[in-house]
């Protein structure tokens, strides 16, 4: 699958995230809308049912006391009560019962016909008889009527409650309690005056009111969880739609990565054979030309010319035994199955024996290998062979990527817990990202123009699965153009797994 491709799927697959998370935040936020609707009905709904009971229980209260003074010096204040007192009772005698019934009738159809007489007067007539507002409220009623609507409606929770007077531009009580005194309205609290509050609020109903006459008071109310109160149905529907989203859009990346690891990979096979292609083609051409001479009358007939050829063909034979071992080797670290048989082993003698073997491969190339052995206390317990391929492979990397005539530098040094080995070289270098990657199987640094640099990328991997192996450590310093020095770390005492 090309990179194109892969770009392809990844924009359509964004495009179908965004518009799951844009059609989510639109539900969500219609979720939150119809709450705040529904919220906004049912204390309306509260404040007008408060209001209406508080008018009627005036009216009944006035009836079933027999309009008595007492009410009427409650209702409408000491200033004017004989007047007021003539005024009510002239309209309430004059109010006689349902026609054919005596006058002390006190059938329900009389008390119904003398009630709504009594609230026809109460509703047209308290303006002027110009009955103060707080002398008409009851706050213990109030505060009850109140409390049962908003809990009829579900809406139980902490608020706070007043009835604001519009002839003293003030409220008069507050959460059941007054706020005037004889001498006018007292200081209010903050909680009523600030922005956001009781003083502010959007929901208040006129009380007493009438078409006729206008309503001497507001009775409002302010709830100050409003806001946990609308989303309290909601959050659970985020937090699950969050998780949700979060774990599709998880999923995506996690896709994605493994789509471009997946095409990496293939690269590196791809690369991978082809390599091993090269590598198996010339030996295997050496051996076809050393057979087919060896079947010549000419060749077979001189003894020096067959042992010639036979060691060709089992040198050759060797090298492809080396490289299918490589492979093989590869899939036992994959699969854990390298045996580790730890043994007392002198690094600073490994490291000057490879040295020295590859030192004939450096000669070739007008090159140098320089040692510097400065532990003094080299001897850990490790795989003798696979320690030395580590090192093998490392100053053979070296040589690869070296440009012109290889000079390297391999030290060993003591640390704290073991023996630190590095190999430097003047090479060719790597970037940053190559660094990142350079223990990837199959994975191979660019070389640029050079084409001469054989291998199946499967070196360095050995060298860290081994490392890692033995409890050990190896990272790689780098800069692009000027070299790169490979550390290796290993502890005295075995730290890693045996592996069966």
């Amino acid at each position: 699958m090309s990179k194109a491709k892969i770009w392809s799927i990844v924009a359509v697959m964004s495009v179908a995230l965004i518009g799951i998370a844009a059609m989510e935040f639109t539900w969500i936020r219609s979720m939150i809308e119809l709450n705040v609707e529904s919220f906004d009905e049912s204390v309306f709904s509260a404040l007008n049912a408060t209001s209406d009971r508080i008018e009627k229980l005036e009216s009944i209260d006035a009836y079933v006391n027999g309009y008595s003074i007492d009410f009427f010096e409650r209702s409408f204040g000491e200033s004017g009560t004989t007047t007021n007192l003539t005024i009510a009772t002239q309209h309430i005698v004059s109010t006689g019962p349902v026609p054919g019934h005596k006058e002390n009738c006190t059938c329900r159809q009389c008390y119904t016909s003398r009630m709504s007489s009594w609230q026809q007067y109460m509703k047209y007539n308290k303006r002027a008889l110009n009955a103060p507002l707080e002398s008409r409220l009851d706050p213990a009623m109030l505060d009850t009527i109140l409390r049962q609507e908003l809990s009829d409606r579900g809406l139980k929770d902490n608020y706070s409650y007043g009835v604001f007077s519009k002839q003293r531009r003030n409220f008069i009580l507050v959460d059941g309690n007054y706020v005037v005194g004889d001498q006018g309205p007292i200081e209010l609290v903050d909680e009523v005056d600030n922005e956001g509050s009781l003083g502010n609020s959007k929901y208040a109903v006129n009380l007493y009111d009438d078409i006729a006459l206008q309503a001497p008071g507001l009775l409002m109310i302010h709830f100050p969880s409003q806001s946990r109160i609308v989303m309290g149905p909601v959050w659970l529907t985020i937090m699950l739609s969050g998780l949700l989203l979060s774990v599709v859009l998880g999923c995506f990346a996690y896709s994605i990565f493994i789509i471009f690891r997946q095409k990496k990979l293939s690269t590196m096979k791809n690369d991978f054979i082809s390599n091993m292609t090269h590598e198996f083609k010339t030996p295997i051409a050496t051996i076809s030309l050393a057979a087919d001479s060896i079947t010549n009358p000419k060749v077979s007939g001189s003894i020096e010319k067959l042992e010639r050829f036979a060691g060709i063909i089992r040198q050759e034979n060797n090298r492809m035994h080396r490289q299918v071992e490589k492979v093989l080797q590869a899939a036992q670290i994959d699969r854990k199955e390298f045996k580790l048989k730890p043994v007392s082993v002198n690094i600073n003698e490994l490291l000057s024996e490879a040295a020295m073997h590859m030192g004939l491969q450096v000669e070739k190339l007008h090159g140098k290998i320089e040692t510097s052995i400065d532990s003094k206390d080299p001897v850990v317990s490790a795989d003798k062979t696979h320690l030395s391929n580590i090192l093998h492979n490392l100053m053979d990397n070296a040589i690869k990527y070296s440009e012109e005539a290889p000079f390297i530098i391999v030290r060993t040094e003591d640390t704290k817990t073991g023996v630190r080995v590095s190999v430097s070289d003047h090479g060719i270098g790597m970037t940053k990202e190559d660094q990142s990657r350079i223990f990837d199987k199959f994975f191979r640094v660019h070389t640029g123009n050079r084409h001469d640099v054989k291998g199946f990328g499967l070196g360095l991997s050995y060298v860290k699965a081994i490392v890692d192996a033995h409890g050990g450590k190896v990272t790689v310093d780098s800069t692009l153009g000027e070299g790169s020095t490979f550390t290796v770390e290993f502890p005295h005492k075995f730290s890693g797994e045996k592996h069966q």
